[in-house]
């Protein structure tokens, strides 16, 4: 089965996520991901899924964090979790340094597994 789809890369697989047939991922502000779109993971540039937007939401870090994403996207309580994105982020012009969580806005998408490859193969490589 071929798909046409953009690439989304990971360098790593937070609680193994991407395993599963639905997940979130918060993503930067920065794109539209728009529902029905088709996306490829890659975790360490190699292929792992096709994935297709289920629905996706901008929204502050502070509200991520009191609806519970944080956890769901990397298994960090709040403080970790914001330490975790300021590392990834903080030099990009849209991350606000004053005021990260009432400030700062993120992008909350919704994936629906397509098709997955044989993880029996080598599993080691996608899971964290």
């Amino acid at each position: 089965m071929s798909i046409l789809a953009d690439v989304l890369d990971f360098e790593l697989n937070p609680n193994n996520k991407f395993l599963t047939l639905n997940f979130i991922v918060v993503l930067p502000p920065n794109k539209d991901y728009k529902p029905g779109t088709k996306y490829r993971i890659n975790i360490k540039e190699q292929h792992l899924c096709f994935v297709e937007v289920i629905q996706s939401k901008i929204m502050y870090l502070d509200e991520i964090i009191s609806a519970g994403y944080n956890y769901l996207d990397y298994g960090l309580e709040s403080k970790l979790y914001i330490q975790h994105l300021s590392s990834q982020y903080s030099g990009k012009k849209w991350w606000n340094k004053k005021d990260v969580e009432k400030e700062t806005r993120m992008n909350v998408v919704w994936f629906k597994k397509i098709t997955q490859l044989n993880l029996f193969d080598n599993n080691e490589l996608f899971t964290s």
